[in-house]
């Protein structure tokens, strides 16, 4: 039979033992060795994610900007310096914080003010917000004709908006809805005037409009 000695009484006791037959202690590990051995694990743990974090990202001040105009790169952190090229407005590149007014790419500099982060740029249609809109109809209320002033407070050009019309009845009952396309370009902050000429229900009476979808212009 396989023993061991007790740690307390320094008996000699059967190894599969966990209370001491002589003096009736727990032979197994002490609270302070468990408490070692679990602060030892998270300590690798932690280690180990850390090592993970520094190769998906090496660097963690570099983080990726989105250019809110057409953005000339440039060799060295001044208007002077000679333009490597012009990036699009909406144009995602990858940057660290340098000096004053700039960030650093792997090519060159930009000028930080005409950059806003990755995370903070919503979908283009977030930024096409109808201030008015009025309407008119004919063919037995079949057909209608709406005027819709449309601001861009994105940073960017938006094109091809996707509208959305829902109609209502007099008892405000929804009828139905129709999409309407508008392929044409929203300059970024400002209003833009478009006609939309869907078909409607013979009952509406009202109803309201909201952009579902539009893209970036990548000049």
């Amino acid at each position: 039979m396989l023993e061991k000695k007790c740690r307390h009484c320094a008996m000699m006791i059967p190894k599969e033992t966990k209370v001491c037959p002589h003096c009736r202690k727990n032979t197994g590990m002490s609270r302070r060795v468990k408490l070692f051995i679990v602060l030892g694990l998270l300590i690798v743990i932690g280690h180990f994610m850390d090592e993970k974090e520094k190769k998906i990202n090496p660097n963690p001040t570099t983080k990726y900007y989105v250019a809110t105009e057409s953005l000339k790169l440039r060799q060295e952190p001044s208007l002077k310096s000679g333009v490597i090229r012009i990036l699009n407005c909406g144009e995602k590149i990858e940057a660290e914080k340098d000096q004053a007014g700039w960030v650093k790419t792997s090519d060159g500099y930009l000028q930080s003010s005409f950059l806003i982060n990755e995370g903070s740029l919503l979908s283009p249609e977030y930024y096409l917000v109808i201030e008015k809109s009025t309407w008119t109809s004919w063919r037995y209320n079949l057909m209608a004709e709406f005027t819709v002033a449309v601001k861009n407070i994105g940073p960017c050009n938006i094109k091809d908006a996707r509208f959305l019309i829902n109609y209502y009845a007099k008892s405000r009952t929804y009828l139905n809805s129709v999409n309407e396309i508008v392929y044409d370009v929203f300059p970024a902050g400002k209003v833009k005037v478009v006609k939309l000429t869907p078909a409607t229900h013979p009952q509406t009476a009202s109803y309201n409009m909201d952009v579902q979808k539009a893209s970036w212009v990548w000049e």
